[in-house]
This record gives C-alpha cells, structure tokens and sequence, in this order.
C-alpha cells in the first residue's frame, strides 16, 4: 500500500514538473533554462494552492528569478487547473518590471493595471480621475455601452482596465489591490466586486512592505459599537 501511494505520488510530480516546464517553453520560449530551485519552488506552490495552503512564504536574493516563479505558477494554475491569480509589486519601478517581462511573453492571458493617477485623459490633459467622462459621473466599464466618447478608442487606461478585468492573471500594485479588494468591494459593489473578485492565487511580491503600504496610503478604521451604559453615562453628564 505505501508503495502504491509513493508510486502515485511520484507519477503525480512528474506530470507536474512535465507541464511546468511545457509552460515555462510556452511562456518564455524553448531557449528558457530553469535556474536552481526554481522548479521545486513552483511545484510547491502549485501544490500549496490545490490543497488549500493559505501562505506560501519564499524567501531569495535579488536575481534569483522570483518573477518568473510567480508568473509560471499563475500560467501553470490557470492553463491545467482553471484558477485565477493576482500578482501584486510593492511600486512602480518593480510594476514596470514586471509589465516588461510580461509584454514579451509569448502568451496574452496577463493584464497589467496602475491606478488612476498613472494614466492621463487624452481629451482633457487631466488625470484620469478628472478625465472627461469621470466629471460627467460616467465609470469606466460603463464607456464600451455610452456614445460620444470615441476618445477612450485610445484611452490607454481604459483599455488596461478592461484587459486587467477579463484576464485570468492580474498585475497590479498593493495601494490598487487594497483599495478594489476592499473599499470598492464593500463600499461600491455590496461586497461583489465583479470587476476584480476573490482569486485562487494572490503573489506577494516583497511582501515585507506590505505594513509600510498599509500605513503610507491608508487609515484603519475599528468600528466598535459602543455600549449601552456609555450613551447613558453621555446623557448623564449633559
């Protein structure tokens, strides 16, 4: 019996580490070399994601090829197990990179979307949060179904918005994940968010900055009710 289940545990990651590397060819080309450890380190996480491992932690120096882990076990959890992922950069300059590496794969199910600050209106010069069709109370998935407003033909933002949207596998900063995963998810949507919902996969990427973030860019709120005997003690005093 335990041979049986050390035999079926070996077919299972050979199978794995066949479509690993398939993906790897089809993402990057047939040149693409995996670099030491980065195979197991896929492998792991893919496995981690099937059985419901809530934290996968990887700790590697610079250079070590962590970008290419992440986006290999997105490809790989989305073309063999139909799972979706967000993949998560700490600035801009590591989003670049990785915007970079992504727009010369040889596969186009990534999106990549910044926030709004990032993007500026071609009809009015502005932000795109003062954009045209922002001051006229018009949200951005509502531009395919609204007339007069052929500019968002090459509205740069509104095109990466909608591909970030409908593509499996998803760049986007901490500060915009945040925000969709929470303010617009629960304040905007009624805690739906349908353009950018609860994914199998969300990689990290230097996740060690993530109190940083939080603090930089956002307030916590604790909402506590306060009890009965305080409101009487209010009136007391009044």
């Amino acid at each position: 019996f335990t041979f049986c289940l050390n035999l079926i545990q070996y077919i299972y990651m050979s199978d794995l580490s066949t479509k690993i590397q398939d993906c790897a060819y089809e993402l990057f080309g047939n040149n693409f070399k995996f670099r030491k450890g980065q195979l197991d380190v896929i492998q792991n996480i893919i496995e981690n994601v099937q059985t419901n491992v809530k934290q996968t932690v990887l700790e590697a120096p610079t250079g070590s090829g962590k970008s290419s882990i992440g986006i290999i076990a997105a490809y790989v959890l989305y073309k063999h197990y139909d799972k979706t992922s967000y993949i998560l950069t700490s600035d801009l300059s590591l989003f670049d990179q990785y915007e970079h590496d992504i727009k010369r794969l040889y596969v186009d199910c990534f999106g990549c979307i910044k926030g709004k600050e990032n993007y500026i209106c071609n009809d009015n010069n502005c932000n795109v949060s003062q954009s045209t069709c922002a001051l006229q109370g018009k949200s951005i998935m509502s531009l395919a179904k609204s007339y007069g407003f052929s500019c968002k033909d090459n509205c740069q933002y509104y095109h990466d918005y909608l591909k970030a949207v409908e593509s499996p596998i998803t760049l986007m900063t901490y500060q915009l994940y945040f925000i969709q995963r929470n303010y617009v998810e629960n304040d905007l949507f009624g805690g739906l968010n349908k353009n950018f919902p609860k994914r199998d996969l969300v990689i990290a990427d230097e996740c060690h900055k993530i109190c940083e973030i939080c603090q930089s860019h956002f307030a916590p709120t604790i909402n506590i009710k306060r009890p009965k005997w305080m409101n009487d003690l209010d009136k007391g005093c009044k």
